[in-house]
């Protein structure tokens, strides 16, 4: 059987020709797809980048603004339980370094 294709080219179509044209069909129009593909699996790797250097990018945010607080002199911290929390300050004199500091009530 012939069938006309769009630029006016024919081709022979099913049992007569032999062929099983269905099938080789299926194999190009996925042929062509690969690209596209290959395309949108790339896209969506990107999109994810994109997103993790967001979150890189807002939690060094974060941290830029503790260590600008660090560096007043000026330290704050929360305190777990029922305590909203207490503000510490040092004044130019005092010395870097780590300090244990017990609240009691």
């Amino acid at each position: 059987m012939a069938i006309s294709g769009a630029s006016g080219s024919s081709y022979l179509a099913g049992s007569s020709s032999g062929l099983d044209t269905t099938s080789i069909i299926n194999q190009l129009v996925q042929i062509e797809a690969q690209p596209i593909t290959a395309l949108q699996k790339k896209q969506t790797y990107l999109k994810s980048q994109a997103s993790l250097l967001g979150n890189i990018a807002a939690q060094l945010s974060s941290f830029n603004d503790a260590a600008k607080a660090l560096s007043t002199g000026v330290v704050q911290v929360g305190v777990a339980g029922s305590y909203a929390g207490f503000n510490a300050a040092a004044d130019s004199s005092a010395a870097a370094g780590n300090y244990n500091v017990q609240v009691t009530a």
